[in-house]
């Protein structure tokens, strides 16, 4: 795993086999962490602690269930977020399946010091400090994760950049608590759509059935969801298909069968064919290589 020294300095003393179910973004201080295939390890350890300030954002209902019982509720602009203080012993629960969010990972010295540019004491956040936060901040945490996964020299830096954003936007939302804190975000409902394709990318979706729960047209959604995410909803519930099914390659005991029925595929000839198209190689051979 890439970046493990990054990792350990924020997220404690975890094992890469303990994240082998998470995918992992970080640059200097900062870091995003979101359950991809199944339950976080080290999460589930009784009683854990990180050296970092500890924030979330649960793009669901479903998911505060057992990660972050809700003490406060999300409407149609806002998701539920929290933040914890560094040291503080907690444990998420497992349920019968995992649960898709965010956990953000931010480093004393830097989470402090823009404190400090705020103009803001810190109390101690000795238990999950709950607020709402918008839904476009989630837009940014993607657009993080999207920076640490390209090949250019000024990877980092930018990274960085979408980091303090990331950062301001928690403290605004859940140390400052400002009032009627609310972005405007005409793109919520598409939002939604993204994380609930995240969470449910094994069932048999639709883009009729997606449009439903958006409540919006089948024309209408298309059109949105290109416009805001520069796919088609099909596109965009294939290629979260792949790249899930990617992740699952690397863990060992998944077969090549195993893994085209859990991501949602027909076969093993079409996942066989779409995996090789997009990656250039057969999933036996990728999963050979990860062996």
């Amino acid at each position: 795993m890439k970046n493990f020294e990054q990792i350990k300095a924020l997220v404690g003393n975890v094992t890469e086999d303990q994240l082998k179910y998470v995918d992992c973004y970080v640059c200097d201080g900062f870091g995003v962490f979101v359950p991809s295939v199944g339950f976080c390890a080290y999460a589930i350890q009784e009683q854990h602690i990180h050296p970092s300030y500890s924030g979330i954002i649960i793009p669901s209902k479903s998911a505060s269930e057992g990660v972050l019982p809700c003490e406060v509720f999300p409407d149609e602009y806002h998701y539920v977020g929290g933040l914890l203080s560094p040291g503080v012993t907690h444990e998420e629960k497992p349920q019968d399946t995992f649960q898709r969010y965010f956990a953000l990972m931010i480093s004393k010295e830097r989470f402090e010091a823009a404190c400090a540019v705020c103009k803001k004491e810190i109390l101690p956040l000795t238990t999950w400090q709950q607020f709402l936060i918008p839904k476009t901040v989630t837009s940014w945490v993607n657009a993080f994760m999207h920076e640490c996964e390209i090949n250019a020299p000024e990877q980092q830096e930018v990274a960085s950049h979408w980091a303090t954003i990331i950062i301001y936007e928690m403290i605004r939302a859940g140390i400052k608590k400002q009032e009627k804190y609310t972005m405007f975000n005409p793109n919520a409902q598409v939002e939604d759509i993204r994380q609930y394709i995240h969470q449910n990318f094994g069932e048999p979706l639709t883009v009729g059935g997606l449009s439903k729960l958006a409540n919006m047209s089948e024309s209408n959604f298309s059109r949105r969801f290109k416009l805001e995410t520069g796919q088609t909803p099909a596109k965009y519930l294939h290629t979260v298909r792949l790249e899930k099914a990617r992740k699952f390659l690397h863990i060992k005991d998944y077969s090549v069968t195993d893994v085209a029925l859990a991501c949602g595929f027909t076969g093993v000839s079409h996942f066989s064919k779409s995996f090789k198209n997009a990656y250039g190689i057969s999933p036996i051979h990728f999963k050979n290589t990860c062996l």
